[in-house]
């Protein structure tokens, strides 16, 4: 089956959900620039003002994985990126931190 940009795009855009071949075929067509950057920025859109159902965000996460090389590891536990997880650490810090009440802010902090 063949599929165009343009006709993914007006699926997401009326609330439908793409196929998972339609998704593949999209991540391919982001990682080979078959999809232009219009088109991408409009199914993002599309995205964000109609949502994406479940099964379509695995299918697209999982296409967009297999588009360009995969890394396997061959390792007894899993591979922890000390830097990312320093990062995760600081933000959360952050984010814990009493809000300034000295400026009016009444909002409901929950974290």
């Amino acid at each position: 089956m063949s599929f165009d940009a343009r006709s993914i795009i007006a699926q997401v855009r009326e609330g439908h959900a793409p196929s998972g071949a339609a998704m593949a075929w999209f991540a391919q067509g982001l990682a080979d620039h078959t999809v232009s950057d219009a088109q991408a920025a409009a199914f993002a859109m599309a995205v964000c003002l109609k949502g994406l159902p479940f099964d379509s965000r695995v299918d697209l996460t999982r296409a967009m994985r297999d588009s360009g090389p995969v890394l396997h590891w061959d390792l007894d536990g899993p591979v922890l990126d000390i830097t990312h997880l320093r990062q995760v650490y600081e933000f959360c810090a952050q984010k814990s931190k009493k809000p300034d009440v000295a400026h009016g802010s009444k909002k409901n902090y929950k974290f």
